[in-house]
């Protein structure tokens, strides 16, 4: 009973929603037909517009081909211009090429000439380098020329200097040695002419003299650069025969009073000096002293006086 109750309820409810249903699609449908409408007459508008726009390009491109055929025309005119222009070129340029070739053959021929040229210049450009070097070599030659005539003549000035101080040389050995032979002749003289009779003052004063002979010696060999050194003399050296007091081995005689010796062994060159100006300088070492010439400026630089000190 109830399912028999139920079923209209169903079926009412039912028809209402197919009503329902088709009166919403009836709608949606009147929509859809509008909103097609509407779009359909907006593309037709459209179309319309550039069907419009399509038609103006159209006269504008028959006006165009217009021109374009004018133009043809006239292009093929000026072809037909051109192409007798073209053949007249043609023969232009087959007498044009004919020339050049012939300017080309010049061309060779000229720079065969021209190469030729630059040989002989670069030739020439090497012999005038060339030549400026061997002026330049000729100049530094005669530079390195005068350099050795005066060298030479330095040299040869130099080698007269030299003769001269060796003439000078030789000449002061030479007197030193004739002044040496007098003195020894002169020693020998005294030491042999003293005899044992002689009191012993005299034998003293022979001998001071002797002794002072001796000094003037060594004085001039010094002064000649010859002689000995100052302060060999006064070294210390018992055996050195050249010292500044006599001993008594020195002594030619040896039988002398002690008194006598010791009063002589005290006496220093000083003392010495002044006894031999009582008794002057024998006559040959006044003269050969004396007459010494001066020396050159290129001669060796003489040692001091002994007697100077």
């Amino acid at each position: 009973m109830s399912c028999h109750n139920k079923l209209p309820k169903l079926r009412k409810a039912m028809g209402t929603r197919v009503n329902e249903l088709s009166s919403e699609f009836r709608r949606v449908s009147k929509m859809q037909v509008v909103q097609t409408t509407r779009q359909i007459i907006l593309e037709n508008v459209r179309l319309n517009n550039q069907m419009a726009l399509i038609e103006n390009d159209y006269n504008e491109f028959e006006a165009k081909n217009g021109t374009i055929r004018e133009e043809k025309k006239y292009k093929s005119l000026e072809y037909s211009l051109l192409d007798e222009r073209e053949r007249m070129m043609a023969k232009k340029n087959r007498k044009t090429y004919q020339l050049i070739e012939k300017l080309t053959d010049e061309c060779t021929a000229n720079e065969q000439f021209i190469a030729s040229l630059d040989e002989k210049l670069s030739s020439i450009d090497y012999t005038q380098q060339l030549i400026d070097e061997l002026e330049q070599i000729n100049e530094k030659t005669e530079i390195r020329r005068s350099q050795a005539l005066e060298e030479n003549e330095l040299l040869r000035s130099t080698i007269a200097q030299r003769e001269e101080t060796l003439a000078q040389c030789e000449h002061d050995m030479n007197k030193a040695k004739r002044v040496i032979e007098n003195t020894v002749q002169a020693l020998n003289n005294v030491i042999q002419g003293s005899s044992e009779t002689l009191d012993t003052s005299r034998k003293i004063d022979i001998r001071l003299r002797a002794f002072q002979n001796i000094l003037q010696l060594l004085n001039i060999a010094t002064q000649l650069g010859i002689g000995p050194e100052l302060n060999d003399l006064a070294a210390k050296n018992e055996n050195d025969p050249l010292l500044t007091t006599i001993e008594v081995d020195t002594l030619p005689s040896p039988t002398q009073p002690l008194g006598a010796l010791k009063k002589l062994k005290t006496k220093s060159v000083g003392v010495q000096t002044s006894v031999s100006n009582r008794n002057p300088t024998p006559y040959h070492l006044q003269t050969d002293s004396s007459t010494l010439p001066p020396q050159s400026s290129t001669v060796q630089k003489r040692r001091p006086s002994l007697l100077s000190t």
